[in-house]
Order: C-alpha cells, then structure tokens, then sequence
C-alpha cells in the first residue's frame, strides 16, 4: 500500500490478492509525496512494527517513516502527540493499513458413485444414495483496508478494500496487498 502511493510499485498483485473496492477522490492528479507516515493498525506492537517495517523497506521513491519506529506504542496512540510528530517532522502524505476481518472458505469436492442396477433390489435402491465424500479445502481469508492520506489538505485521496487467499506468511500478505494497491493507483494514474 505505502510502497504502491509513494514509490509507484511495478509488481502486479498475485492471484491471491485482488481489491474488492476503491474509491478516489474525484479530479486527484498524480499524487508526489516527498515523506509518507506509514501506520498499521493491529491489536498487537510487534505486527504494527512489523507491517510498517515491510512497507517502508518497499518504498523506492518516497521517504517512508514507520510511525511506531518514530514515536514509542504510547505515544503513536495518542492524537496530540502524532499531530505534533506529524508537523514537525514535515509528513505531506500518510498511508493507513488495517486488518479489517480474516475467515476461512470452506470448499467441498465429491463424486457420485455410479448407480447399480441388477444386483437385487435392495442394491438397485441403496447404490443411489452412496455418494464420496471427497475432499474438504479450506481456504483463509484477510480483508485489508488501506487509506491514502494528503496531510497537507488532512483528506482521504484513496481508500480500498483488499482480499487475499491464503498468503503463506505475513510479509507475502503485505507485499501483496501493497502490491494491488499499487496496481490500482497505477490505473487511476496517481503514481507512475
């Protein structure tokens, strides 16, 4: 997410994750931040300190700051405090990355045994009823939502909703959600 606003990411998203809705703000043009807050939001510090760190280390063309690298979990929480880190430290852009709700998708597979017939009549009536039960595949499900902020108009530019499938790991959950994100940007030509 941080990496596609403010560095123009060029990977395309993997199958696994695809936005499921954007929004931006009419008439944007190009968006040109120069230093970008990066925030996630988790109910743990060590999977925000994790996720800023994995989208500031995306981040080619924009300086990224991890907000809970800068200030203390505390301090990062508290309004007053990021507003005054926020204006001293000259942000024009923010970008926001939030575990909106994860699920598991269960799909079955099965076959249908062929009906017999000839074999008496009890067989004749019961092969029908037997099916395979086959196979159960289950897949995880995350819905991320990331907002892009303009700090100098304090305004939402471009907000989504991602969903991934199964990503092996947290760093490929991110690196992909950054990346669709990217792609949408790209498309809407707010990054190049």
């Amino acid at each position: 997410m941080a990496a596609a606003l403010a560095c123009g990411l060029a990977a395309s998203a993997h199958a696994g994750t695809k936005m499921v809705k954007t929004w931006s703000e009419p008439a944007l043009g190009p968006l040109k931040f120069q230093k970008v807050l990066v925030l996630v939001i988790a109910p743990h510090e060590s999977q925000m300190q994790f996720g800023e760190a994995v989208l500031v280390s995306l981040m080619k063309r924009t300086q990224g700051v991890a907000a809970h690298a800068a200030m203390p979990n505390d301090d990062a929480k508290d309004e007053q405090k990021m507003r005054a880190y926020v204006a001293q430290q000259g942000f024009d852009g923010a970008v926001t990355l939030r575990l909106m709700a994860s699920s598991q998708e269960a799909t079955a597979t099965s076959g249908i045994v062929p009906l017999y017939t000839g074999f008496w009549n009890y067989y004749g009536y019961a092969w029908p009823m037997v099916s395979d039960v086959g196979y159960v595949h289950t897949e995880r499900l995350f819905y991320m939502e990331t907002l892009v902020y303009s700090l100098k108009d304090d305004k939402v530019v471009w907000s989504g909703i991602s969903k991934s499938k199964d990503p092996k790991n947290a760093r490929q959950l991110v690196e992909e959600v950054a990346a669709a994100v990217g792609k949408d940007l790209k498309k809407r030509q707010l990054i190049d």
